[in-house]
């Protein structure tokens, strides 16, 4: 009996230690000064995780700005015209062809009757060119709700990524109804056909 006294002695006094010590946590602290504690170390923890290692980026970074703005000759790349050209080519070779402008057009207009949008008619033209660079101008006198045309446009501008809208004008006769006349206008730029 005197053996199994002394083994839950040892148990027996950590657990007391335990209850002293949360006793007298919770008459010093209380709930408020738990929360608080709670917050302190949380931001010890944000800080040693997050903050230290963004501090190190930002010291590093500071560092090569300090380093650019010492020698900003050596930091200068030598450009020459035969940069500018490539620089061009490739936009010229990312817009579509003059010959693609009808599947453009149509393109346009099915993403029209999709959006469930009344095409009355389409205007467009193309002004005189003297660059490899062709616009195309688009009218189209709309009828829809609100938000039918602005996801026509949306998705006009998302598809078409060579296609700007220049303006735009809404007109409601009723103000009863969600019908809107909308006159948008569109630019499509191409590229010259090559001959």
């Amino acid at each position: 009996m005197e053996s199994l006294n002394l083994a839950l002695r040892p148990n027996h006094l950590v657990q007391v230690f335990k209850y002293k010590v949360r006793q007298l946590f919770w008459q010093t602290l209380g709930w408020k000064g738990l929360a608080g504690l709670l917050l302190i170390i949380g931001s010890v923890s944000y800080l040693i995780i997050v903050a230290a290692p963004k501090a190190q980026q930002l010291q590093q970074l500071q560092m090569k700005v300090a380093a650019v703005k010492a020698n900003p000759k050596h930091n200068v790349s030598n450009r020459t015209n035969n940069d500018t050209s490539d620089i061009t080519r490739i936009f010229y070779d990312v817009l579509p062809t003059q010959t693609e402008a009808s599947s453009k057009i149509s393109e346009i207009l099915r993403v029209a009757t999709d959006n469930g949008l009344v095409i009355n008619k389409v205007e467009y033209e193309q002004p005189l060119s003297v660059s490899p660079l062709i616009q195309y101008q688009i009218k189209l006198p709309l009828t829809g709700s609100y938000m039918q045309i602005r996801q026509f446009i949306n998705q006009v501008l998302n598809n078409l990524p060579s296609i700007a809208l220049n303006d735009i004008s809404f007109k409601r006769e009723d103000i009863v109804t969600d019908l809107v006349d909308a006159q948008v206008q569109f630019t499509l730029y191409l590229q010259k056909a090559q001959q």
